[in-house]
Parts: structure tokens; sequence; C-alpha cells
């Protein structure tokens, strides 16, 4: 089945594309909404896709209200494999079920607990590319036979994990049908990524190269990530661009703010600061809890403001928040509809970026667009110039501060000064989110897919049909 050749669409025939991702929905997470949201309006465009996962992902939440906006006739397949992580857990209950003297010879069943976790938990981290490929392997016969039978145009995978595009790889390689890569995130070349030499990264770094140079585009969330994507294959940088994430007008269409801060509790009377996702440990979260601190302290009346992390929150971050004294509301992972509804709660929206590691400056986060769509005042604690700090200043959405608490106790002092007056800075202007709606964003990509599948003689021009306002880098 090698160069299969794709079926070309009639009016009443949508092309089919294959779409790799092994996270979701009903997995929930920032993580998923970028496929899904592609996954809900590319049939709008004439594409129709079937979505290959693994159904569960170790140490993701469950967001049923993800599935609820997908098209009732998505073709959703999954596959579950087998994660090593999860291959741990298993192990664990088996080891439950031991009998009193089996458990004698392993010194009580904690010791095996421990060490069978270290091990799943070891062999994630080891397996390359990541703890998903053994799922990814197992995929590969199902997935032939669905390129075979169904009649495939298009390849399409998102990273992370990079098993995605692994399975994209190989089957591309099988069968010549068209590949999108699409980088949520940078891989190698990511802030976070952890040790730069050695035989795992060296792999690693090759089997990256092998995939920027065998896709046939390659779409990123920033320009810079695009930039620093495409300077790893210098020859074929017309195929790099970018599509970053949006926000789902729909998600937003019924959401009337005095009716949610009703039934959140929230008087109309009291000014409210929210930080909306994963309160992680790092330099900027703590900046921003020392920074509320100095706020907090100068404040005359403490009834009248409220700071809620509408996320998840470290343990030991939590005890240095609870040390500061700015007690704040902590609701623990929602589901993503729940976290739009107290964006729009929100008097003013609170967003952290790293401004340490390499390429910090590039990261454009998903959650960004959903703050534009919220139309509050966002203060951005994190690198200026950058990606983030730039789409705000274009989007007249708010401000960028560096982490240093007292700049950043000053900043929600002039909101508050401006909210007792009744002239809050109003945040994203809708016409400016215009081009960020998921639904525009997924047009673009179809016109990326439209370009790989109209002549298989210029796989190098696939991008040409883009809208204007992706942007394309070349050297």
């Amino acid at each position: 089945m090698k160069n299969a050749t794709p079926s070309h669409a009639t009016e009443n025939s949508p092309r089919r594309l294959l779409m790799i991702s092994h996270a979701f929905p009903p997995v929930g997470g920032s993580g998923v909404q970028r496929t899904a949201k592609f996954a809900k309006y590319l049939p709008q465009f004439g594409w129709k896709p079937i979505v290959w996962s693994a159904g569960s992902v170790p140490d993701m939440p469950h967001d049923a209200t993800l599935t609820d906006d997908l098209p009732a006739d998505l073709d959703h397949r999954i596959h579950p494999g087998v994660h090593p992580a999860q291959a741990a857990q298993r192990a664990l209950r088996r080891v439950g079920r031991l009998s009193a003297s089996e458990r004698t010879w392993a010194r009580g069943v904690g010791v095996v607990e421990r060490r069978v976790q270290w091990l799943g938990y070891w062999a994630a981290g080891w397996s390359i590319p990541d703890g998903a490929v053994p799922w990814a392997i197992a995929s590969l016969p199902a997935l032939r036979r669905i390129v075979r039978h169904e009649r495939i145009d298009a390849l399409y995978s998102t990273f992370s994990p990079a098993s995605n595009h692994l399975l994209a790889w190989r089957l591309k390689q099988l069968t010549g049908l068209p590949w999108v890569a699409d980088f949520r995130d940078l891989w190698t070349d990511n802030f976070d990524f952890q040790g730069t030499s050695g035989l795992r990264y060296r792999l690693r770094r090759w089997l990256e190269q092998r995939f920027l140079e065998s896709a046939d585009a390659v779409i990123s969330v920033s320009p810079d990530q695009t930039r620093i994507l495409a300077n790893h294959v210098a020859s074929q940088k017309q195929k790099f661009s970018t599509i970053p994430n949006g926000a789902d007008a729909e998600d937003f269409a019924q959401c009337d703010r005095a009716r949610i801060r009703r039934e959140l509790s929230l008087p109309a009377d009291r000014f409210v600061l929210s930080y909306v996702g994963g309160f992680v440990a790092s330099a900027e979260p703590l900046a921003i809890v020392e920074g509320l601190e100095t706020f907090v302290r100068q404040l005359p009346n403490r009834a009248r403001f409220e700071f809620r992390i509408v996320g998840t929150i470290p343990a030991s971050v939590m005890r240095f928040v609870d040390r500061s004294g700015i007690r704040p509301t902590v609701t623990g992972y929602v589901e993503h509809a729940r976290a739009v509804r107290e964006m729009v709660a929100a008097d003013a929206l609170l967003l952290g970026n790293t401004t340490t590691g390499r390429n910090c400056a590039s990261i454009l986060p998903g959650k960004l667009f959903e703050y534009f769509a919220a139309g509050r005042p966002i203060v951005h604690v994190g690198p200026a110039p950058g990606a983030t700090d730039t789409m705000i200043r274009e989007c007249h959405a708010g401000v960028t501060v560096p982490p240093e608490p007292t700049k950043i106790a000053e900043t929600i002092s002039v909101l508050l000064d401006q909210w007792e007056s009744g002239n809050l800075t109003p945040g994203c202007p809708p016409e400016r989110l215009s081009p960020y709606t998921r639904r525009a964003l997924a047009q673009e990509m179809a016109g990326v897919l439209n370009g790989l599948t109209a002549s298989a003689a210029r796989p190098s021009n696939a991008c040409d049909s883009l809208a204007r306002r992706v942007v394309q880098h070349s050297v």
C-alpha cells in the first residue's frame, strides 16, 4: 500500500482526514482542545475526521463537557494500548490480591507498591520517544487497515506526545499519504526539555529531525516557534507555518456575566482577580503570590477583594500561599465549561509565563485566547518582549509585567482603582478576536490540507492557500 493515492472529494463527498491524538476528549486539560476544535469545525470546510486516540491517559483528568461539544457523528476510535504507568497500576492491583503469606516475603505490600510505581514511571521516562510508544506501535496495524479500506486523504498528528508523530511518520512511509505535523509546543527546543546530552537526547533529537523533514506541512502555534522549527530544515522552510490556538465563540455564547456571578456567589461589589489553570511551582507564580501579599496588605477593605485560583496547585506552593495571608479561593481542577464561566465572571485575569529557560519568549498559551474571549483585562506576568506580550498589546487586552512582586502589586492596584471608579480598562475587543476563533483557525487548517491534496506534484506549496493572517517563515 506504499504511495496510496488520495481519494479526491466531490461536492457531496468530503475528504477524509486521519487525526492521531493520544489524548482526546473525554480526556481533559488544555492540551486536548486544539485537536478537538479542529475535529469539530473541519467538517464545515470539506474534511471529515477520523480521530484515533488512547481513550484515557494516566495523570490527565476526565472532562465530559469537551465531549458534549463535539459533533454527534464524529468518528472517534479508541485503542487503549499499554502505558508503562498504567502497567504499574495494574501490577499494584495484583499485589493487592496477594495472600498475607505472599506479602511477607516482600516485607509488606508498601515496599512492593513503591518499587512497582517507581519502575513504571522509570520505564515511561526512558521510553523513546515517550511513554506512549507502546500505544503507537500497537496502533499501526489497525491504522494501516483504516487507510487501506476507508480512503483516507491525509494524515494529521499533534505533539505532544511525540509518539503521535512517530505513528504518523511510519504511516506516511507505508502509504505515501500527505502528513501535517502539528506542534502545540516545541520539543527538544522547549524551555523545560530535560537533558541535552546522552543517548536519549540524541535519539529524540534524531526522531524530531526525521519528523520535521518528512512531514509535508509543519504547523506551530506562534511565529517564533515556527521559526525555531523551520531552522532545523533550512531547505524546506516554505512548508512551515503558524496557526495559533484560539477561542471557540460557542463556548462563550450563553455566558451572562451577571447570572454567572450570582451562581458563583460573587457579589457585584467585590473585585475578583482570577488565575485559571494549574498554579505550578515556578518563579512566576511565586512572584505573583508575593505581589498579591503586598497588594492585600495595602487594602483598606479586604472583603472587597477576592483572588481565585481556578485549577490545581501543588501542596508546596499552597503552603507558600497560606503563609502569605492572601486567603485565595482554590477550586481545584474544573471542567472546561466551568473554567470558561470563571473567566467571564472575573473582573481581571492573571496569566503567568516562565521567564527562564531557552525559547521561553516564544510561548503563546491557548488559555490566552479564551482570556481574550472573556473580555476581561489581563495581567500577564512573563517575558517582554515575547509572543504573549506581543499578542496582548496587538489585541489591546492588558499589560505585561516582569515577575517582580512590587510591580505586580502596583499593576493590580491600578486595576482596583479603575474598578472602584467605574472605569475599568476593557479587555480584548470582539473584532480583534475574530481571526482567532476556533472556526476561523480550522478553516486555515483546511487550507493547508487542501494545498497538500490538490496536486501531488506540488507538496512544497502546501501552505500557499493559507489565510492572510497565517505567518510563514522562510529565509
